[in-house]
């Protein structure tokens, strides 16, 4: 019998509810068996009134194993677990959710794969994430929403100096975990894009790399009228020249 329960693929495909549930799994410490079938049923996502969905889930339960390992290639294998197996690899989510309301306040995301973010915004969020994931400090997730998220469509220039006046306290816990998330995708994707500027150590880290905050000053290479042109400077344009920068650094190094 065929059953079609027609799931997401990728991290971009996860609709605000799914992404929101995943997240907050995340945080547990559910065993990884109870996990991977509540994984499997959030992606499902049956509602309460498609009876049938529900019972094709859980008929393909029944009739799919949990993970056959191929003998020759343990790395290759059968099962139902193959179709989370994209949630329990390398966080590539880069699509932010578009609009967040939050009373009568609403909030415009950033460009997917955070594309129109300059230097100075990457900065302070890099910042941000890294000091959440090092503390698990909520506050650092209130700032980093509101370095991403814009009050108005289009973003006006950054002020890191009248962050602290926007905050608003009544962002959902979920939306903001789920904004630093999705930051975390964009750095990751930004890291496999420009790897000299991510040395391969460091790619996965969770909170120890020093700050892109310095990098910039040192790009300034202590001409300080150069700092407000390359803080607004996007910030692909600045990865590609730090990356170049690196390379030159290395051809130079050999030459001696």
């Amino acid at each position: 019998m065929k059953i079609n329960l027609n799931i997401p693929q990728s991290w971009n495909e996860l609709n605000q509810k799914q992404f929101e549930r995943i997240a907050l799994l995340f945080s547990t410490a559910e065993p990884s068996f109870i996990r991977d079938i509540k994984l499997l049923k959030i992606l499902v996502d049956a509602k309460w009134w498609q009876l049938k969905k529900k019972a094709n889930f859980r008929l393909f339960l029944k009739q799919v194993p949990y993970c056959i390992y191929n003998e020759e290639d343990k790395e290759k294998y059968e099962g139902w677990k193959h179709f989370i197996d994209f949630l329990l690899k390398e966080n590539n989510r880069t699509n932010f959710i578009p609009l967040i309301k939050v009373g009568k306040k609403t909030y415009f995301a950033p460009a997917d794969r955070i594309q129109n973010l300059d230097a100075e915004e990457f900065a302070v969020a890099d910042d941000l994430h890294i000091r959440f994931r090092e503390t698990q400090n909520p506050e650092y997730l209130q700032y980093l929403f509101h370095v991403l998220y814009s009050e108005t469509e289009e973003r006006k220039p950054f002020d890191k100096n009248k962050l602290e006046k926007q905050i608003n306290k009544k962002v959902p816990m979920a939306t903001l975990v789920i904004t630093e998330m999705t930051y975390f995708g964009c750095k990751n994707y930004i890291a496999n894009k420009f790897k000299k500027a991510f040395p391969k150590s460091t790619k996965k880290e969770t909170g120890t790399r020093k700050g892109f905050g310095k990098v910039i000053q040192a790009m300034a290479k202590g001409d300080l009228s150069k700092l407000p042109i390359i803080e607004r400077t996007n910030i692909y344009k600045f990865m590609q020249q730090f990356q170049d920068d690196i390379e030159e650094y290395n051809k130079q190094k050999i030459k001696k």
